[in-house]
């Protein structure tokens, strides 16, 4: 591999768009997260036969198009906040705990695209990492993510 000078470097650094990231769910504000958050695919499919002969697969259905979420958040007094809302016997999917979930790049830059999980439900469960040596506490939350009445459980474009 030939050896890349340094202005070649910058203008390849230049085609990455690597932005820290803030999240907002519903209109709690969690603040610009302490690393980037995981999404994970929690999908269930379901093979289709042809009813004549019965042999070979056609077709696998999606029957189950959700997302888990996982963010990490140093704005610990919210994070406490929504955690501390669960109690024993509670609907985690109860409709009125559904909150939008965006991850918003913290930039300038006016073309950076906001990932938006319109069906988000926390799900109960501290996960507390508290500091060290004057290192910032962190909070991790996680969110089930539902699809919208069109299948899908996300959606990823400009804007907030």
């Amino acid at each position: 591999m030939a050896e890349k000078t340094s202005a070649e470097i910058q203008t390849l650094l230049g085609y990455i768009k690597i932005y820290p990231l803030a999240a907002l769910a519903g209109s709690t504000d969690l603040g610009p997260l302490s690393g980037p958050p995981t999404v994970e695919g929690d999908i269930e499919t379901k093979e289709q036969k042809l009813y004549e002969t019965m042999g070979e697969v056609h077709a696998e259905i999606i029957v189950k198009n959700n997302v888990k979420v996982t963010v990490k958040t140093r704005y610990i007094d919210k994070a406490l906040e929504l955690l501390g809302a669960f109690k024993k016997g509670d609907n985690v999917y109860d409709p009125n705990k559904k909150v939008e979930l965006t991850l918003v790049p913290i930039t300038a830059e006016t073309g950076a695209k906001t990932l938006t999980f319109p069906n988000a439900y926390l799900q109960p469960g501290l996960s507390y990492t508290p500091s060290d040596e004057g290192a910032e506490h962190e909070a991790e939350l996680v969110y089930v993510c539902k699809p919208d009445e069109d299948g899908k459980p996300f959606s990823f474009g400009t804007g907030a």
